[in-house]
């Protein structure tokens, strides 16, 4: 006839169940879940060889919104392999809005794909949508919700984010191994850069000729060296080429070849681990 307080410690589990009763009376039964993690590898030609999730490691900030565990994924395709992550147990949009950042730590294979999908769009190629080049070794990356893109010119708002996914694509369709190792992943309050920095960083692309017939060179500074994704998109969204690049401080060029490119309007962007590169518009008559 006393009220109790319990605590459970419970650690990072996934979900828990608790049930009170005396054994006579109907019981109280409260249930707590987090959202799921899973992986999309439903596209033929695709081979998960390793999926696991494991506990966060890193005590996050009081201020943060954590992604509970993290995940490593490897798998062969000749299109695509993903994994995502469901802000709630039931795929509810959560709003995040308070928050300007999105951080991880990751390595893996190539470019990283991150979607922030909002419940209020349907059409894929309308979510914001950011992309990231892993290495073999960790390498933290802070994103700024600001600069999240998509083939529209609204302004990214995550009000109402349900899942984020992680894709990794084969180039050219050619059978592929992608691997891919997130860690500690949050929305933070926490900029990537402060303003003066991130516009001081903002390094421009330019390509000669422009429009470009069969190719083209695009010139860039860098003020590290560095390994870079170049990576060229349709009017779409979609990724129709991307290439590795070894870039050195100062001034860089990449030769750009027509190959099987048709004629039209394409965006060419360089992603860096370090830098924010602006995006080139490029026509190919």
């Amino acid at each position: 006839n006393y009220i109790t307080n319990l605590r459970v410690e419970t650690g990072n589990l996934f979900d828990i169940g608790f049930r009170i009763g005396d054994g006579v009376a109907t019981p109280d039964d409260l249930f707590m879940s987090d959202g799921p993690w899973g992986i999309d590898a439903s596209q033929d030609g695709t081979d998960v060889t390793l999926y696991n999730v494991t506990t966060n490691t890193n005590e996050f900030e009081t201020t943060d919104f954590p992604i509970e565990r993290n995940v490593d994924l490897r798998a062969t395709t000749s299109s695509y392999v993903a994994a995502y992550r469901a802000l709630t147990p039931r795929f509810k949009a959560v709003d995040v809005t308070d928050y300007n950042s999105f951080q991880l730590s990751a390595k893996g294979t190539g470019n990283l794909e991150i979607t922030f999908v909002k419940e209020s769009i349907t059409n894929w190629e309308e979510q914001f949508k950011t992309t990231i080049a892993l290495t073999d070794n960790f390498q933290e990356f802070t994103i700024d919700i600001e600069d999240l893109e998509n083939n529209t010119t609204n302004v990214a708002e995550l009000n109402d984010v349900v899942t984020i996914v992680f894709t990794m694509v084969a180039e050219n369709g050619i059978t592929t191994s992608k691997v891919m190792n997130l860690n500690n992943l949050r929305f933070s309050q926490t900029s990537a850069l402060a303003v003066s920095d991130f516009e001081s960083t903002q390094n421009l692309l330019k390509v000669t000729p422009n429009p470009m017939t069969t190719h083209a060179t695009v010139t860039f500074t860098a003020q590290y060296s560095e390994t870079v994704q170049f990576v060229i998109y349709d009017q779409t969204g979609k990724v129709v080429f991307t290439a590795q690049h070894e870039v050195n401080s100062g001034e860089n060029n990449i030769k750009i070849n027509r190959e099987n490119l048709s004629s039209g309007f394409y965006f060419c962007k360089i992603v860096s681990s370090q830098f924010k590169f602006e995006t080139l518009k490029l026509i190919i008559n």
